[in-house]
């Protein structure tokens, strides 16, 4: 049995098996409430059902023997109205019901109805749209698009539609996407070499929504000037060549996406001239033991050739910690004390002509020793001496130790590391210090405090201090730890505040330039 809304469509499937194989197909007659309908096809299709067609229908398949009677499809028409929609679908920034939306975009279509017993379906270019992984909430009336993409572009819509099959659709939002900014073709190096004073053209092609264009050299960017034209362009012009010229160049697209831009792989321009140096390496390059660090030279010039060497052309040694002697980037690794000395570049094409690079001084510095620890006393100190030093307690820096020697307050596994002229040492084995107790004598006096056990405050009997001698409360745990400390008691008679400190036994100390006092307290 099913129910059928009034004036909705609705159709009968069937499926038939059987031997057809002399007849080709099957025979297929339709009755309702025992009487032929006159429908001869494998599905009964109804459009704007009506009271009328209320009935049982049965199925008759006839094959190449035999025939065959399906059994009874009850329909019931009840006049059930559509859904009505309250408020159709739009959304904020539409141009009359078209939506411009950018890939990756996020936005929700929803939609509010009120009917019987409803459902939602929701279509994209006229199909059923059930099951996309970028949206979520298809089947109710709220979906949300996580992240556009161009084949979402189409047309949205929704029905609501009753249990029986009555339905109201919204109206439609036609989605336009905007493509970001996607390069498909990357300038071209300019090669073979082109002869100073030449006129060159780089260009870049590109997809997307609204393209701007910005051209750049290395890393600047470039704009129009007397040499250069298209600089904000896909197709740049650069007259009249120059030596300065020689460089990568590469173009930004931008689009009418926000956010989004793509960038061009590297071009070059291959020019055809004498070699010359545009950017010296540096005069001097300190370098601790044991380091890598580079050299680098900037030339321009065609075809060139790159060869480093100790001043007066001999090999740099030891030859496995240079590598790149003859590229542009000389890279120095492990360096070894031995590596010390003058340091030049030769440069030169294929034509002959050469050009030499500025002396670089390359200093290897030495690397400290491993400092070892000693204790002398209750001072701890280190064998090496450097310019700076860095304690650790238990591998924890200690900032407030800064010499060579120092006193330590706490017992525990001391290590430092050592820095001369920048160069660090490798940390020094763990030394374990512990104090080392000396007879001096101190006058503690028994501390007076009353009530003891004490509840929320108790008042300490502080004879001796005053303004001119203040002193310092503190309260440990029986673990030792502290819990309180109150600077520059001035008063003879002190209130300190109990209320935050747990129920339990505590040590009282007050020290003072003259007199000290200690106690124990017990915390009700």
């Amino acid at each position: 049995v099913d129910t059928v809304c009034l004036n909705a469509d609705y159709f009968i499937p069937s499926e038939v098996t059987g031997d057809n194989s002399i007849k080709g197909s099957f025979d297929y007659m339709w009755i309702k409430d025992g009487v032929p309908t006159g429908d001869i096809s494998d599905t009964l299709k109804f459009t704007q059902i009506q009271f009328a067609d209320a009935g049982k229908y049965r199925l008759i398949a006839l094959g190449d023997c035999y025939a065959d009677t399906s059994e009874v499809f009850d329909i019931s028409v009840e006049n059930i109205p559509p859904p009505t929609i309250l408020e159709d679908l739009s959304y904020p920034g539409m141009v009359g019901n078209t939506l411009f939306l950018c890939e990756y975009d996020t936005n929700t279509f929803y939609v509010s109805a009120t009917g019987k017993k409803i459902k939602y379906q929701w279509y994209h270019d006229g199909f059923e749209l059930n099951s996309r992984d970028n949206i979520e909430g298809l089947g109710g009336p709220v979906i949300k698009n996580k992240s556009w993409t161009l084949a979402d572009s189409g047309v949205y819509k929704i029905r609501v539609i009753e249990a029986c099959g009555a339905y109201t659709q919204s109206d439609s939002i036609i989605v336009k996407m905007r493509q970001i900014p996607r390069i498909v073709t990357d300038p071209k190096n300019i090669e073979p070499a082109v002869l100073e004073g030449s006129t060159v053209d780089f260009e870049v092609g590109a997809t997307g929504y609204n393209l701007s264009y910005q051209w750049r050299k290395d890393a600047a960017l470039l704009s129009n000037g007397p040499r250069i034209t298209g600089a904000d362009a896909k197709k740049m012009t650069i007259t009249g060549l120059i030596p300065s010229d020689v460089a990568f160049y590469s173009c930004i697209v931008t689009g009418g996406c926000p956010g989004f831009a793509d960038t061009s792989n590297l071009a070059i321009i291959d020019l055809n001239a004498a070699p010359s140096i545009i950017k010296q390496p540096t005069d001097t390059l300190e370098i601790c033991e044991g380091a890598s660090n580079v050299i680098t030279i900037v030339a321009a010039g065609t075809n060139l050739r790159y060869n480093w060497t100790q001043q007066g052309g001999a090999p740099l040694t030891p030859a496995a910690n240079f590598q790149g002697i003859n590229t542009r980037i000389l890279t120095i690794v492990n360096a070894d004390l031995s590596m010390t000395g003058n340091i030049v570049c030769t440069v030169d094409n294929s034509a002959g002509a050469s050009v030499t690079s500025q002396v670089v001084y390359l200093r290897v510095k030495p690397k400290p020793a491993q400092p070892k620890l000693t204790q002398i006393g209750n001072i701890l100190q280190s064998d090496v001496t450097c310019d700076t030093y860095i304690w650790f307690y238990n591998g924890v820096w200690k900032g407030q130790y800064t010499s060579k020697s120092i006193k330590p307050a706490e017992e525990g596994d001391y290590t430092l590391r050592v820095i001369c002229e920048g160069c660090p040492s490798e940390i020094s084995d763990p030394y374990y210090f512990k104090l080392i107790n000396s007879v001096v004598k101190t006058n503690i006096n028994n501390l007076e405090m009353y009530p003891n056990p004490a509840q929320d405050k108790v008042i300490l009997d502080l004879a001796g201090i005053h303004s001119g001698n203040k002193a310092t409360v503190s309260i440990y745990d029986l673990s030792g730890k502290l819990i309180k400390t109150i600077n520059n008691v001035e008063t003879e008679s002190y209130e300190v505040d109990l209320q935050n400190l747990s129920k339990g036994m505590y040590v009282v100390h007050v020290s003072s330039a003259e007199v000290k006092f200690s106690g124990k307290l017990v915390k009700d």
